[in-house]
């Protein structure tokens, strides 16, 4: 029995019908969220649909928008709620389903990035859920500061996942532990070897990772370069069991033991 569920957050019609919806982002979305649904039914993770719905407009369940989008795949639902609230864990009865069936981490999609995808994540994280926030699965829009300003989508992800308050976990064995020093420069780079931008060790915890004699490496990275998303690879933690397992886009981070 696996201790991990997939969150799948208002991916429904109802988006359609607001103002701001554009396609741009829409087919690469679907792409990514669909193959990690199918990587999820392939190890038997239990995937959770979230609707939003509210009194009026098309997030009302009488105007007929609440309902997947179609270009969701078809994949067996252990569980739905609907929400009215930007935490699917208000008032839905989803903490109480995850407890009885021995969740205890959750794995985040769906629309928006900023809003209910990311309410709901820090809800759960402080409830003690451990959390695999997949933004490449998760969908926003262009939108507009109240003072008028516009704000792109991935300006918004990137606010988000804020390059300079996340915190990259690595194992390192501790053969290579003296290579390291607090402050010390690293690269951070993708598991497909691409350089995505420099960081500064923090910290180096004591041994007690996967394997004996490794240890963890805290780094706080330094500005991506212009154009980078940061965002793609800072999400995931090391752990027994985490969404890169299936989510085939090599979007892991490690330290390699280089100097800039």
């Amino acid at each position: 029995m696996t201790s991990t569920a997939l969150l799948v957050i208002d991916v429904q019609q109802s988006f359609r019908q607001r103002p701001y919806w554009q396609e741009t982002g829409v087919p690469a979305f679907f792409s990514a969220l669909n193959r990690l649904i199918a990587g999820c039914v392939e190890r038997k993770v239990p995937i959770v649909r979230i609707l939003h719905v509210e009194r009026e407009g098309p997030f009302s369940l009488a105007s007929g928008h609440v309902r997947p989008m179609p270009e969701l795949s078809e994949h067996p639902v252990a569980a739905e709620f609907h929400k009215s609230r930007h935490s699917a864990l208000v008032g839905t009865g989803l903490e109480t389903w995850l407890i009885q069936n021995g969740i205890r981490r959750l794995i985040v999609s769906g629309i928006r990035t900023e809003q209910c995808c990311e309410t709901t994540a820090r809800h759960a994280s402080d409830l003690g859920f451990e959390i695999d926030y997949v933004t490449d699965a998760t969908l926003t829009f262009d939108m507009k500061h109240p003072d008028g300003a516009p704000v792109a989508a991935h300006e918004t992800i990137l606010r988000v996942f804020d390059p300079k308050r996340v915190w990259v976990e690595a194992f390192i064995h501790e053969k290579h532990a003296d290579k390291f020093a607090v402050g010390a420069p690293v690269f951070i780079r993708t598991i497909d070897g691409q350089m995505v931008w420099e960081g500064r060790v923090e910290a180096i915890r004591g041994r007690g990772g996967p394997s004996t004699g490794d240890s963890v490496m805290s780094v706080m990275p330094a500005e991506p370069p212009p154009g980078r998303m940061a965002a793609r690879v800072v999400m995931e933690k090391r752990n027994p069991f985490t969404a890169r397992e299936f989510y085939g886009v090599g979007r892991s981070v490690i330290v390699s033991l280089e100097k800039p």
